[in-house]
């Protein structure tokens, strides 16, 4: 905690932070940063946000496949979340999930993946780096109304 800081228990069963003295804007910004890097869902501030550009891991696709292979137990296990994930590439799904599962395709099919927009809010939705300097990037448009075409 920084200094000049405590943590006051609330009526409603969770924590206030209370300061005891004022803070300067720069060391507000300083802690909003420091929460940031630890919680990219949280408040962005407003100056400071350091990007770490993806890069190919010295490894060949294939190896990433298998590492992405081994986090499941049995084929079965995998067949599962591969249909979960293939059901939430569709028209009309939530952005959050076809994001999701956009950003699973591309670990599944060994490309180092990424979703800048959902991580620091800047940036395609989706990112894939497949080898240096080669990237696939994506707008997606899951829940867009135009984008869908009305069958004659």
């Amino acid at each position: 905690m920084p200094p000049n800081f405590s943590i006051v228990p609330s009526n409603r069963g969770s924590n206030i932070i209370n300061t005891n003295a004022a803070t300067s804007i720069a060391e507000s910004i300083k802690i909003q940063k420091s929460a940031f890097k630890k919680n990219t869902q949280l408040l962005k501030p407003s100056t400071g946000i350091d990007y770490t550009k993806i890069s190919y891991i010295h490894q060949d696709r294939l190896n990433n496949i298998r590492t992405y292979m081994r986090k499941f137990s049995d084929y079965g296990e995998l067949f599962l979340s591969v249909n979960a994930t293939l059901d939430n590439l569709s028209f009309g799904i939530e952005a959050t999930k076809f994001e999701a599962a956009l950003k699973d395709v591309g670990a599944l099919l060994g490309y180092v993946s990424q979703r800048p927009d959902k991580e620091i809010r800047k940036g395609p939705d989706n990112l894939w780096c497949g080898s240096n300097d080669h990237y696939l990037l994506f707008e997606c448009k899951s829940e867009d109304a135009t984008a869908l075409v009305n069958p004659a």
